[in-house]
């Protein structure tokens, strides 16, 4: 059986912080309250600190799967969506994973460098985090085991890439996706225009005012040390997308549509539970380890998109009372009377 008590709970008491906005793209704060105890380190910090080290998994490789070799004592956060660079092709990861101190386990990943597969001359290396719409990618609703490849998501990711180096004349040779940012011009800072909020947990993403993704970590420190690789997807992303006018999003609306979702789990590689979420709305996943809710990813559903657009969601709203006891009853307790997402009205 599911459990679904951590992401409910952590749901149920989510607040929605301030606003950042600069051209197309707003990034809003989200708040969960208190740090987990959970003890681990990022992929980015890790191979900074020598202790992580990726390889193919056999010398003539296998496309989905490469191994993450983790040397530290403790574990490590691969975060879904985290590309790398090198080894017989670039690519990107299927799911969060945290990795075992002192083990090294096999990775599910895609391929999103479809014209090579030549020998290892240079090791992996973590690179920009994927784009929202390469992310949503990965999430096939035909799949229930997340470590099962999937040749529809595959497809999907190539397509992906196909389209996006297209649509912005971008020249590559073997059809590597990390060449898009090149082309885009993707800022080597883009904390320049976007500061990590403060004290925030996570966040959710708009796009011509409609929600793109929305990223939920269990510390502020997750967030912190992710920031750059995630914007740089992120703004990227804004420019892919096709201009639209739309109404704004609620984002307590997006978050209601994440808790109504089927929810399943499967052990999967890694230390914790990996739950896939799907529904006409939604589709995502969440890694829990040690009933604390790692990483949350949520994307709308594509059937609410049209080709590379991001469109208004058009959600209608439920009632606070479903939402918010279904979340507090997982939790196990009230929250004093007050209403598990309010504007946090501080600067």
């Amino acid at each position: 059986m599911c459990d679904t008590t951590p992401l409910l709970s952590t749901l149920a008491t989510t607040r929605v912080g301030v606003k950042t906005g600069r051209d197309r793209l707003t990034v809003v704060a989200l708040h969960r309250g208190l740090d987990s105890i959970a003890r681990y380190v990022t992929a980015p910090d890790a191979m900074r600190q020598g202790t992580l080290v990726f390889r193919e998994v056999c010398p003539g490789g296998i496309i989905d799967r490469v191994c993450a070799h983790n040397t530290g004592t403790l574990p490590v956060l691969i975060a879904e969506g985290s590309t790398l660079v090198g080894g017989r092709q670039n690519r990107v990861a299927t799911l969060s994973i945290l990795v075992p101190p002192g083990e090294e386990i096999s990775t599910p990943v895609r391929c999103v460098e479809h014209g090579r597969w030549s020998l290892p001359i240079t090791s992996h290396c973590t690179g920009p985090h994927a784009d929202h719409l390469l992310r949503r990618a990965l999430h096939s609703p035909d799949r229930n085991d997340s470590s099962v490849p999937s040749e529809r998501e595959q497809r999907n990711v190539w397509s992906h890439v196909s389209h996006s180096l297209q649509s912005t004349h971008t020249s590559s040779a073997t059809q590597a996706y990390h060449d898009l940012f090149d082309t885009l011009g993707a800022p080597q800072d883009p904390c320049r225009h976007f500061a990590c909020p403060k004290d925030a947990t996570g966040i959710a993403v708009l796009i011509d005012g409609s929600v793109a993704a929305l990223d939920m970590f269990d510390q502020t420190n997750t967030l912190s040390s992710l920031w750059p690789a995630l914007m740089d997807g992120y703004m990227v992303g804004a420019r892919l997308c096709s201009q639209s006018v739309v109404e704004e999003e609620d984002v307590h609306c997006f978050i209601q549509h994440c808790a109504d979702a089927t929810m399943s789990a499967d052990a999967g590689p890694g230390w914790g539970t990996h739950m896939r979420l799907a529904s006409s709305n939604v589709v995502g996943s969440a890694l829990v380890w040690n009933n604390v809710m790692i990483h949350l990813s949520l994307f709308p559903a594509p059937a609410l998109t049209s080709g590379s657009e991001s469109v208004s969601l058009k959600m209608k709203r439920r009632s606070w009372w479903q939402f918010w006891r279904r979340g507090c009853y997982a939790a196990g307790f009230w929250r004093d009377g007050a209403w598990p997402f309010r504007k946090d009205k501080s600067p």
